[in-house]
């Protein structure tokens, strides 16, 4: 498999006027290598974005409502959602699987 490489990273993010936090890359991309690059209280909700492409390793890249339904993508590639059954096991068979294109 490989590596994602990580562009470098503006440090500071952008707080919206409804509080919302964004966080961008150097080429304007959502982008962040250590937690949601989009994080909203207001409405319960949290995506992993890395170079544009919603994504994450380790658990759901969304995850939204006081339901805390998720969502897993892995590269902007979208592999299901809690509401439909998708579970943490799916995803980690799925990895385990080496499906990754």
């Amino acid at each position: 498999m490989e590596e994602i490489k990580s562009i470098p990273v503006i440090k500071e993010k952008i707080i919206d006027i409804c509080g919302d936090k964004h966080y961008y890359n150097e080429h304007g991309q959502r982008h962040r290598a250590d937690g949601p690059a989009i994080e909203s209280a207001a409405i319960e909700y949290k995506e992993w974005i890395f170079n544009g492409l919603t994504h994450r390793e380790d658990g759901p890249a969304i995850e939204y409502g006081k339901q805390k339904r998720q969502s897993w993508y892995y590269r902007g590639k979208f592999l299901g959602r809690s509401d439909e059954g998708y579970t943490q096991k799916d995803f980690e068979r799925w990895k385990k699987l080496k499906i990754f294109s």
